[in-house]
């Protein structure tokens, strides 16, 4: 499918929230198989010192009985693409509403007193989520378009934009 837009931008506006640095973090770690690995060693490591420190130490029952249940949270965390709710906290920076502008030539974003934008010739690749799309700058840094911000016809005009650009390197839905 060509992109077509009547408009030379496609605009939209929302309220950043948590889940839309988890969306990019989910693609991040579904992608990355190593990333995977290295979290479920993360896990086992956890289980591991909670038990040593449960077993050696003189600690009253409840504590231990603390350390283990949080360790065991931690591990199933960290085994499941939700390990980066633990962190996740604290990243986004202002809840101002958020103004983005979608053309040929770049992606702009504006709020309060602030704006950026990138050209499409700094993002390496692209993905659609059910709620978002991911705009890769390098394998970790991402920015993240959240569909509430479009109307439904806007949304099929971006992700039309997005396969015209960047072609196969973009992981986009079907429709």
């Amino acid at each position: 499918m060509d992109y077509a837009h009547s408009a030379d931008v496609i605009a939209g506006q929302y309220y950043p929230t948590q889940s839309d640095v988890f969306e990019g973090h989910r693609v991040i770690y579904r992608k990355n198989i190593q990333a995977r690995i290295m979290n479920g060693i993360v896990g086992v490591i956890f289980i591991f010192l909670a038990g040593v420190a449960i077993v050696t130490s003189q600690l009253p029952l409840m504590v231990k009985i603390l350390i283990g249940v949080g360790a065991v949270i931690i591990a199933l965390a960290a085994v499941s693409d939700r390990f980066w709710w633990l962190f996740g906290f604290g990243l986004i920076k202002s809840r101002d509403l958020v103004t983005v502008r979608v053309s040929r030539q770049a992606i702009q974003l504006s709020s309060r007193g602030s704006s950026q934008g990138l050209s499409w010739g700094d993002y390496t690749s692209a993905a659609e989520t059910p709620d978002a799309f991911v705009f890769f700058i390098n394998p970790r840094s991402f920015l993240v378009l959240p569909k509430r911000a479009f109307s439904p016809a806007d949304v099929i005009s971006v992700r039309g934009l997005v396969r015209a650009i960047f072609g196969d390197k973009a992981a986009l839905s079907p429709r």
